[in-house]
């Protein structure tokens, strides 16, 4: 289990998501570099900080400096044993980036309302799989409600 950054080069290199997700969630919409609604599967790059499990992304996080926490999301819903180890996973990174980091920037120039977009945008995905809970669409998808929230902006 890893939290990567934007742009790590285990995600960046590769230049499609299809071979880096399970085929179960590749149908998960996520928003592109432009802001538009496409499949995850059909994604060059994730524009986003990822969550990799056993060699697959399975989810975007980003810290809140504010909260001084990492507020997170996988693409499908993660129970068990699975929401442990992401929990212990976003504690680590969360402990790395407070303590010896103090902050984390998506690029160099990054600002204050783009961040609070990206916020927004997770926890409006989280809140999207708590819905599918409820028998609703529970891939994670960015639904009508968050339209116009980018997750991975």
């Amino acid at each position: 289990m890893r939290f990567l950054p934007f742009r790590d080069n285990y995600l960046y290199l590769r230049r499609g998501m299809e071979a880096l997700t399970d085929p179960k969630i590749a149908s998960t919409t996520v928003l592109d570099w432009l802001n538009k609604r496409v499949i995850l599967a059909d994604v060059e790059s994730l524009h986003a900080h990822a969550i990799v499990a056993d060699g697959r992304a399975i989810g975007i996080w980003d810290y809140d400096p504010d909260a001084k926490k990492i507020e997170w999301a996988t693409f499908a819903p993660a129970k068990g044993a699975l929401a442990k180890e992401i929990a212990r996973a976003a504690d680590e990174t969360e402990s790395f980036i407070r303590d010896e980091l103090g902050d984390l920037l998506f690029y160099a120039v990054d600002n204050e309302r783009n961040r609070a977009g990206r916020l927004e945008g997770v926890k409006s995905f989280a809140q999207n799989l708590q819905v599918g809970a409820s028998g609703e669409d529970s891939t994670g998808a960015l639904k009508d409600s968050a339209k116009g929230v980018d997750p991975t902006m």
